[in-house]
């Protein structure tokens, strides 16, 4: 898909995503010509670092229920008041893909959920959109908890939806 078709009125927000380490930031872009597009977003300077010339990068755009992924890599940036102003060759194009092509993850930690009651159960696999647990215990769709993930000795917190349940996998009921 051309830069031009991808980048339209509606797609002119979404994701600033360093390749190797996947550091994210919102983007917004400014213009798009042939090949490259002209990009802003709001960086410190520890993350400015990630996004300097030559750093491969991908910008993701939300659609309804896809997302535009624009890879690409830095020519120039420069900081300026804390909003990082970018170049980004494009030659690639841009390609849309379903929401659910997050790289998921087969990663076993710990994870504490709190609802009417607290419990403690185990992940089968993580991704950028979230987490298949071992046992979803009294949990139901539509259920906004509070969650914690012990991953490599650091704990993570967050509010997370409860998408679905009942799936079955090597054995477990999820």
């Amino acid at each position: 898909m051309k830069l031009h078709k991808a980048v339209n009125d509606d797609l002119k927000v979404g994701a600033l995503i360093h390749q190797k380490t996947g550091v994210a930031r919102r983007v917004e872009i400014l213009a798009v010509e042939d090949s490259r597009l002209l990009a802003v977003s709001r960086v410190g300077e520890e993350e400015a670092k990630f996004f300097g010339p030559n750093a491969a990068v991908r910008l993701e755009l939300p659609k309804e229920s896809s997302v535009v992924c624009i890879p690409g890599r830095v020519t120039q940036s420069r900081q300026v008041d804390g909003v990082l102003e970018l170049e980004i060759s494009c030659p690639e194009g841009a390609e849309e893909r379903q929401r659910r092509m997050d790289a998921r993850v087969a990663v076993e930690c710990r994870v504490r959920i709190r609802s009417d009651e607290t419990w403690q159960t185990r992940t089968v696999n993580v991704s950028a959109g979230g987490a298949l647990l071992a046992n979803g215990g009294s949990l139901h769709a539509g259920q906004v908890v509070e969650v914690e993930l012990d991953l490599d000795g650091e704990t993570i917190g967050c509010q997370a939806e409860v998408v679905r349940r009942g799936v079955k996998t090597i054995g477990d009921s999820l």
